[in-house]
């Protein structure tokens, strides 16, 4: 069961009927801040979804490339 619901009392109150009705699937959950993520990480998610995180990780590996390949580019390697 996804949710992409960033509300950390909203995923709590789901997983906690998730639990009351015994399901027993995987359960991913989203956060938007690091204290939201530990805490439904403490309260048992199989998985914290952190968008604003692979995005950041995505734009920074894309300038990277980036800057790798205009050094290639120019004759200026960045090893």
């Amino acid at each position: 069961m996804v949710s992409t619901v960033p509300d950390r009392s909203v995923n709590l109150a789901l997983l906690h009927g998730l639990d009351q009705a015994d399901f027993t699937g995987k359960v991913a959950l989203t956060a938007h801040n690091d204290h939201d993520a530990e805490q439904l990480e403490a309260a048992g998610v199989d998985v914290v979804l952190r968008p604003f995180h692979a995005a950041a990780d995505s734009g920074a590996a894309l300038l990277l490339d980036e800057v790798e390949t205009r050094g290639h580019r120019n004759g200026t390697a960045l090893d």
